[in-house]
């Protein structure tokens, strides 16, 4: 496990960042004096926090600092070459070189606060690189990068001893997703009525027709918003069927990223507001902390961004090859700047196919792709087209048709291409991030589809039946382990993108057969609620072909795979017959004990969700009512 150290923290936010991505917080320094956050920090991390001030030997930092992987903290810049003595902190944090000097750690990550110009920083970057490190310097949009409905843009330094150990691309990627306000909002009965008083000054006018339920402070006078600005004078106000009322406390910290269960003094509220305030976004800070220290399993999630991207190319080639266009070429490897071209009684079309991580990013990066394309010679006589597997809105696609001449085919115009295609589809919606049950399957208004285009009809994939003819026991395992991942792709592809098969754990010790995360927008209660309240963003699935019931031995093994700072609590093990008592008992005890969701599905269940999946229903519903059963059952 990586580790961390972190200076300066605010009520231990960038610890719970780089706790959620899976570090091992060794020591958490922060001033002593500040009685209120050193009691929230050690009420939630206990002997981890140690003080920061005029006392602290370097002697006792080096002794933590020992084979250290990340230093991260909070530097106070002003217009000086470091932060003057003012600051409470200062006086260590003057001497962060010093300090990183005697850690020497891989990576590091800063928040810098009190920025008056970019020379002090650039001073302080040029010190680092002297120390052999590579140093970025980039003011962090938190609404863009995590969708929090907050105007909050950050300056975070980082910088790794060389470049293959952080990913900018890792931190900076959005995947399109905006949360409303009211996601982070309180019931209005469970307010206390302290939020409720407002100074008369203050005051706002009810009469007027407001479409969002937050209003934030503007110069002279609250107006509506849909983004929190912070503001410790005039708090943010919530409208609610009571009139409205300011901002919670537990509302901000849900905006900061900070869990529910996260201890906070709220004696003194006035300071307890400026903390939140000041403290670093938890979401944020998980992503930074991802992104540092990488090795060559650690990036094995942006990886498999560029494996998707590879395998959407494959599933393109399929359908073009399954419309039986015999004079198409496949122009991956050469200079034509296009991948696949070909000539029909419509006209000569060449395709350019692009796989991006965020819907964001993908309207962005197609222009520049389209200004590229339109000015190459080479293309002049063919008709040009982008797939695309991304949400494009029609706006854009107008503007590069009418300004290109370029037209682009989006995730609905491929859901409509591949529809006579079940692999390809069920393959298609495994690799979205995003939930793709609800776009409704367009044909690409264009020459390309004309009356003689060739026609393939292909027969749905009966897993039922293939499910029958696979024969239980070890001769058939890999033939099942094939079966099995068709069919999970095709029950729940819709709502979850998944991950190569086979991934070997860190350590290299057990190996699980699928693993799949819950993409953005995906729906129903068994979705959200092991989101909400398992904290759980991945799934593992495990198959065993045996003959007879898996036992609590099965189960204890599957245990070891769910990580709770992996955000990883939950597997499904398909097995031909089921569990049996015992097993059923480890199941609960799991879930008793340490909160993971351990569920098996049967021959039987698998057929039911098939069938269920064939009537255009969920089939994660029929998941709903075994973990409804599983947690009435739950005994103490």
């Amino acid at each position: 496990m990586k580790n961390v150290i972190i200076l300066n923290d605010i009520l231990g936010s960038m610890a719970l960042g780089f706790s959620k991505a899976g570090y091992d917080v060794r020591a958490l320094y922060i001033d002593f004096k500040d009685t209120e956050n050193r009691k929230i920090c050690m009420k939630n991390w206990g002997d981890t926090v140690k003080p920061l001030n005029e006392e602290t030997t370097y002697e006792q930092i080096e002794a933590d600092m020992k084979d250290l992987d990340c230093l991260a903290g909070r530097i106070y810049f002003e217009n000086s070459r470091y932060p003057s003595n003012g600051d409470n902190n200062a006086h260590v944090l003057t001497n962060i070189h010093r300090i990183m000097s005697i850690a020497s750690p891989k990576c590091f990550t800063f928040q810098c606060l009190h920025v008056i110009d970019n020379k002090s920083i650039q001073m302080f970057c040029d010190e680092m690189v002297k120390m052999g490190y590579v140093v970025y310097i980039k003011k962090m949009d938190v609404n863009y990068i995590t969708g929090f409905p907050v105007r909050e843009k950050p300056t975070l330094l980082v910088g790794a001893k060389n470049s293959e150990m952080l990913s900018m691309d890792m931190i900076l990627n959005s995947d399109g997703v905006e949360y409303p306000i009211e996601k982070f909002c309180d019931n209005a009965e469970e307010v206390d009525p302290y939020y409720y008083r407002i100074k008369k000054k203050n005051a706002i006018n009810l009469s007027s027709n407001y479409l969002s339920c937050l209003l934030c402070w503007n110069r002279d006078h609250y107006e509506e918003d849909k983004k929190v600005k912070w503001n410790i004078m005039h708090i943010p106000l919530i409208i609610t069927g009571n009139g409205y009322r300011k901002i919670t406390h537990r509302e901000i910290a849900r905006l900061k990223g900070i869990p529910e269960e996260y201890w906070l003094e709220t004696t003194n509220k006035t300071s307890l507001y400026s903390k939140l305030y000041s403290s670093s976004n938890v979401k944020l800070i998980q992503r930074v902390a991802s992104s540092l220290c990488l090795t060559g399993t650690d990036t094995y999630e942006y990886k498999w961004e560029v494996r998707k991207g590879l395998k959407f190319e494959e599933i393109m080639f399929s359908y073009f090859r399954e419309k039986g266009y015999a004079n198409a070429i496949d122009l991956k490897n050469t200079d034509s700047y296009v991948d696949y071209q070909c000539e029909t009684t419509q006209g000569k079309f060449g395709f350019e196919f692009k796989f991006y991580s965020s819907n964001q990013l993908a309207e962005r990066w197609i222009i520049k792709l389209c200004e590229k394309l339109s000015a190459l010679d080479s293309l002049k006589d063919s008709e040009i087209v982008i797939i695309v597997a991304n949400i494009v809105g029609g706006e854009i696609k107008n503007h590069i048709k009418r300004d290109y001449n370029i037209s682009v085919w989006d995730v609905e115009n491929i859901l409509w291409m591949l529809e006579d295609y079940p692999s390809l589809i069920t393959d298609f919606k495994s690799l979205l991030s995003f939930n793709s049950f609800n776009i409704i399957p367009r044909v690409p208004n264009h020459a390309f589809f004309g009356t003689n285009e060739p026609k393939v009809m292909c027969e749905k994939i009966d897993f039922q039946e293939r499910l029958r003819n696979v024969r239980a026991g070890t001769e058939e395992a890999r033939e099942y382990e094939i079966l099995c991942t068709e069919i999970i792709k095709f029950l729940f592809g819709d709502a979850i993108e998944f991950y190569d098969p086979q991934k070997v754990s860190n350590d290299g010790l057990f190996r699980f057969d699928l693993c799949g995360k819950i993409k953005h927008g995906s729906s129903g209660e068994f979705y959200e609620n092991i989101l909400r309240f398992f904290d759980t963003k991945y799934i593992v699935f495990e198959y065993k072909n045996y003959e007879k019931e898996i036992t609590q031995k099965e189960i204890y093994t599957t245990e070891k795979y769910l990580y709770e700072k992996a955000l990883r609590k939950v597997a499904i093990i398909l097995s031909r017959k089921g569990m049996d008592k015992n097993a059923m008992k480890a199941a609960r005890g799991s879930l008793r004990e340490m909160g993971k969701i351990i569920l098996c599905l049967s021959d039987e269940d698998v057929n039911k969700m098939i069938d269920i999946k064939n009537r255009d229903l969920d089939p994660a519903d029929y998941l709903e009512q075994m973990l409804d059963a599983m947690l009435m059952d739950l005994e103490k």
